[in-house]
């Protein structure tokens, strides 16, 4: 049997707070955002797709983590950071929304890339 959406989204939420901890700050809800609202990114986000498909058996070999994450930040001073992030920011395509809706769909789909994603966004305009 098919598991519900909302059960999926408490396995999601649970995943995240041993994860993490408790986040008391945002509501964690199917429309929270990974990366605005979680502050996951970078290398971290990564790390936790490559979890998140091992533990919920989730295909994430064709996710594509630049589109949804921004990069690692690098050490630089501060000048040199400043100026390559706006260069950055100038030549990157936006980051497009990642919520743990679409983490949900990728446990129903045990897939996540972009025919799951593009589909998710689609139903939801």
């Amino acid at each position: 049997m098919e598991k519900d959406k909302s059960i999926l989204l408490k396995e999601i939420i649970s995943f995240i707070e041993n994860k993490y901890g408790i986040i008391d700050d945002v509501p964690l809800n199917e429309d929270t955002l990974l990366e605005k609202d979680l502050r996951i990114t970078g290398d971290e986000a990564c790390d936790f797709m490559v979890e998140y498909g091992k533990h919920f058996n989730v295909n994430v070999s064709n996710f594509m983590a630049d589109q949804y994450f921004e990069a690692e930040g690098h050490e630089y001073d501060w000048l040199s950071s400043l100026l390559l992030t706006f260069r950055l920011k100038k030549e990157a395509p936006p980051i497009k929304p990642f919520t743990l809706g679409d983490l949900v769909k990728g446990i129903k789909a045990g897939k996540l890339d972009e025919s799951i994603l593009d589909n998710s966004q689609e139903m939801s305009h």
